[in-house]
């Protein structure tokens, strides 16, 4: 382990089991991130073929606009899932990083105040995921180097 800094920070099995929530909180969040952007653009791609589909007279066929809406309404609720979910994991790595989570729970329906907020969350999270040595990728710290962490601090 890294050498603890001498500020006050309880660096015992209550602030690794913390981490650890924070982790999973962290990983939660970028993966619904993630699935929210798939579903924006599948959506983007669907209803674009079918537009491009277009019947004659330059309209797009019955077919195709029964897949497009199809395609809206199904991606619709999935991003609406998605989003709540992404909320659900705002709060928990909030909480878990001893922030205010209702604050940061607002910052999330501000348009670009919700990118800085997530992007500053994400910071939060790398530096705790530092602290307690488990390397951050791409999508988020490894489960099972949090489920080895979690073991050792009980």
């Amino acid at each position: 382990m890294r050498e603890q800094p001498s500020v006050g920070v309880d660096f015992g099995s209550g602030y690794v089991l913390r981490a650890v929530r924070a982790g999973r909180a962290f990983r939660g969040l970028v993966l619904w991130l993630g699935c929210i952007y798939l579903v924006a653009i599948g959506r983007v791609v669907l209803v674009g073929a079918a537009a491009g589909s277009a019947g004659p007279g330059g309209a797009p066929s019955d077919a195709a606009a029964v897949v497009a809406g199809f395609a809206l309404v199904i991606g619709l609720v999935f991003q609406l899932c998605a989003e709540v979910m992404m909320l659900v994991h705002t709060w928990r790595l909030a909480e878990a990083l001893n922030r205010v989570p209702v604050l940061w729970l607002l910052g999330m329906f501000l348009p670009l105040i919700n990118l800085i907020g997530l992007l500053r969350l994400s910071k939060l999270a790398q530096e705790s995921m530092g602290r307690v040595d488990v390397k951050v990728g791409l999508l988020g710290p490894d489960p099972r180097a949090l489920d080895e962490l979690e073991a050792s601090a009980n």
